[in-house]
């Protein structure tokens, strides 16, 4: 099944239960009725991109799961998190 984008910060999120904070945090997949959020979610994305399967199957080891979870939920969700606020910051005062 092909890819399909849905720009959170531009719709209604009452189907996927967010505020538009807690969907400017993380990043969030729905595959067959299921959602997935951070390292899962890639994880997810990898496995459906073929040039980015391995890096799918490599997340899956357990201590690579464990090591890129704690890199993306303390240095790169944040870091990205405040570069998207920043972004909205400037918007709002053009």
């Amino acid at each position: 099944m092909p890819l399909d984008f849905e720009d959170l910060t531009a719709r209604d999120l009452s189907d996927w239960g967010l505020s538009a904070d807690d969907a400017a945090r993380r990043l969030r997949v729905k595959k067959d009725g299921q959602s997935f959020v951070g390292v899962d979610a890639f994880s997810i994305l990898w496995a459906e991109m073929s040039r980015f399967r391995f890096l799918s199957r490599l997340v899956g080891f357990p201590i690579v799961r464990h090591l890129a979870g704690v890199v993306y939920d303390y240095a790169l969700a944040p870091m990205l998190y405040a570069w998207h606020r920043r972004r909205v910051a400037r918007q709002i005062k053009v």
